[in-house]
């Protein structure tokens, strides 16, 4: 199946030989697939009789047939691009699709480009009546499903619920350990989403008015998956980016400090879990000096910033805001010379 797969040494894709969608996408270290995708239309018939029924026992599902299915470059930096119909359970089209898949370097994620174009627009509530893109995993997995609340993780039993950011499917093994080995969707600011069976989850994309465009994400064991989140609702790729302690999240500095320094870098730390204690970052390039202001870009003498090299060392208190301005080194340390922890002086020259 190399034809129709992508690896770049974090997670393996392979692409379905019939449906064009994701058969597989897995670890090395993983024993099974993870995670299965693929598109369809929605339709939930009207209600007939008195009797009352719920619109899951009602609703249809086209199918994703592949007219062709190719790698764009190689197996380590390619992409997967199928291109098909949709048929509905007659066999009559009921629209066509264009779904590219391309790994992330660096990371464990897939980003999928969908362009799906149905032959009429859905009828009907959207929450029976839409595009979708259906995420499945084995029948027999013990999962808890966590939805994005404010950037937050929040386990859910909801079966219609709002995730715009980012949908986790948590296993049992991962549910007392951080990080680990939960597959999580990157909703890319689309709001709605279904549980439309116990082990399928199908994002909401849209009810078909022309040709709909949206940009997703899959990845398994994202440490941090609100700042590859921000960034695919953002409309940019992610990247591995600055190894951050997994109870930091970085914000923009304040309006208007430092924005007309090229050497310089103001930036917020927030500590989100709870957890006080010393924060070190490495900032992948040397500081010259680092110091904690105010909102409107005065120095606060009592905090005090140690720079190390590449990397600052702060206190924060549990859940506080912090900002800071970072000044570039214009010239790395030498390698000769131990590297000195020094604190940031008070003031700002």
């Amino acid at each position: 199946d190399d034809a129709r797969a992508v690896d770049n040494g974090l997670v393996r894709l392979v692409a379905n030989p019939r449906t064009g969608g994701i058969l597989s996408l897995k670890r090395p270290a993983d024993r099974g697939n993870r995670i299965s995708q693929q598109l369809a239309i929605r339709t939930t018939a009207a209600q007939e009789g008195s009797r009352w029924s719920p619109p899951e026992d009602r609703a249809t599902w086209t199918r994703m047939e592949a007219d062709s299915i190719d790698r764009e470059g190689g197996l380590t930096d390619g992409a997967i691009v199928s291109r098909g119909r949709l048929v509905d359970t007659s066999g009559r089209e009921a629209g066509r699709f264009r779904q590219r898949i391309e790994l992330v370097p660096g990371m464990p994620l897939a980003m999928l480009d969908i362009e799906m174009t149905p032959a009429r627009s859905c009828d009907g509530p959207l929450q029976e009546s839409h595009l979708a893109s259906r995420f499945a995993w084995h029948e027999n997995e013990d999962v808890e499903i966590a939805r994005s609340l404010h950037l937050q993780s929040i386990v859910t039993e909801r079966t219609l619920f709002t995730a715009p950011h980012f949908i986790e499917i948590i296993p049992a093994y991962a549910r007392t350990g951080p990080g680990t080995g939960s597959v999580t969707i990157l909703t890319g600011g689309l709001p709605w989403h279904l549980r439309s069976s116990p082990h399928v989850v199908d994002c909401v994309l849209g009810a078909g008015n022309g040709t709909t465009a949206v940009r997703l994400a899959v990845g398994i064991g994202l440490e941090r998956p609100w700042d590859a989140a921000l960034a695919v609702a953002a409309g940019v790729t992610p990247s591995p980016g600055i190894a951050l302690p997994a109870n930091i999240r970085l914000t923009a500095g304040p309006p208007g400090v430092g924005g007309d320094r090229p050497d310089s870098l103001p930036i917020g730390l927030v500590e989100s879990a709870g957890r006080p204690g010393d924060v070190r970052i490495d900032w992948g390039r040397g500081i010259a000096r680092a110091v904690a202001i105010d909102l409107e870009g005065h120095p606060l003498p009592d905090i005090h910033v140690a720079v190390d090299g590449h990397s600052t060392v702060v206190f924060l208190e549990r859940y506080q805001w912090l900002h800071l301005v970072l000044e570039w080194s214009c010239r790395e340390p030498s390698l000769d010379s131990p590297s000195r922890i020094q604190e940031a002086p008070k003031g700002m020259a």
